[in-house]
Parts: C-alpha cells; structure tokens; sequence
C-alpha cells in the first residue's frame, strides 16, 4: 500500500484537550497537555512509546484498549471524572468535537455572517479535562465530551464505529 495514504493519527490527541480561549482575539479555543494522561499512556502502551503518530489500526486498538478498562459501575460519570483512561478519551474526544463545530461553521455560516466559530464552541467545547465533583451531589455540570462517551459505550458493539467518527456525527 502507497504510504502517503495511509491516515496518520497524532498520538497527542489522548493527552492534550482542546478547551475554550476567551480571549477576545484568540481563536476561541486552545489546547493544554494534560501530563496525567500522557504519563498514563507511556506506562500502559509501551509499544506506542516512541511513537509520533499511529495508524488508524494502532488508534481503534488503543481506544479499544482504554475503553474496555472501564468497568460496569453505576457511576460512569464519576469513573469518567476521575480516571486516566477517562481523562485521554476526553482529550480524543475534544479535537474532533473542535472539527466538528469548524465543519458546521464553514458550511452554515455564510462566511462568519451568519455567526462566527467562537459563538458555538462555549456550547460543545466546555471541557478543561479537570475532575468533576461526585455525581452524587445534587448539582454538577456534565461537559458534552462525557455526553458523547457515555452515548458512545452504551451503544458499543462488536461493530462500532471508532470514536472519532462517532464524534463528528
């Protein structure tokens, strides 16, 4: 197979999260690395180490790999919350949920007359990869990445699309 079609995934979209920037001439997001989630993914793939970028192979392999460590709890949110495995599925999920919202931009909005791509980000994009108080208490925000997970392994099957693409839906 010619190389220069084979998708290259970044590694780094399981440890970096993109988040809302509300800078008023910034582009309306920016991206953290979040050193617990790039610890735990040295420790536990060990053969993806030296690695820049993976396959899509080596990518639905590893978000395989950290979905399947989630175990049937009653508090999803809360595993979710404060996990390292759950910490790099919201970082993965992030930059998709950023292109996603630049896809609907470019196509809906006229050219920025309409609304520009900041005025959509606070409404999807309002993660900052930080632990959630416990789902216990009364009141507590859900970001929309935990939405988009939750949906996600609820409806996992043997023949589910990979994380990204279900993202960008």
């Amino acid at each position: 197979m010619n190389q220069s079609k084979i998708k290259k995934i970044s590694l780094n979209l399981y440890s970096t999260i993109v988040k809302i920037d509300a800078a008023p001439l910034g582009k309306g997001y920016k991206t953290q690395s979040i050193l617990s989630a790039k610890r735990y993914l040295d420790e536990t793939f060990d053969n993806f180490s030296n690695k820049v970028y993976l396959s899509t192979h080596q990518d639905e392999e590893m978000q395989n790999r950290i979905i399947d460590s989630f175990s049937e709890k009653d508090s999803f949110i809360d595993e979710l919350s404060n996990s390292k495995e759950g910490v790099c599925l919201r970082c993965y999920v992030s930059h998709f949920v950023l292109q996603a919202c630049q896809e609907r931009f470019i196509r809906f909005s006229l050219g920025g007359k309409r609304f520009q791509l900041r005025d959509l980000l606070p409404l999807v994009l309002n993660d900052d990869g930080k632990p959630l108080p416990s789902s216990r208490t009364d009141k507590f925000f859900i970001p929309y990445s935990f939405q988009i997970l939750q949906e996600y392994l609820e409806l996992k099957s043997n023949s589910r699309k990979g994380l990204n693409r279900w993202t960008l839906m």
